[in-house]
């Protein structure tokens, strides 16, 4: 944000994106690990929480965020991986 207040024009708007794709379930998943290596609980029994339900009608099957605009005017860029062995804890 800060470097959004700085350097971003006034009356822009911004995108903020992490430059990569995910499933919803991927994402969860990923989540999960996150908690199960944090806490020291098994992963199945987090994963195990997962409830499943049906898909809701005109359910959008993929969301992208173009988010050049902030990495090229303020430049900004993500400094953190939703890959398992990159995320970092407590920032």
């Amino acid at each position: 944000m800060w470097k959004i207040i700085r350097n971003g024009k006034t009356g822009s708007t911004f995108n903020i994106g992490g430059g990569n794709e995910r499933t919803n379930i991927n994402l969860v998943q990923t989540l999960c690990q996150v908690c199960s290596d944090f806490k020291g609980v098994d992963l199945k029994e987090i994963l195990g929480l997962i409830t499943y339900v049906g898909d809701r009608p005109g359910h959008d099957k993929r969301y992208v965020i173009d988010s050049s605009k902030i990495q090229s005017e303020p430049g900004w860029g993500h400094k953190i991986s939703l890959e398992p062995d990159k995320i970092i804890i407590g920032l």
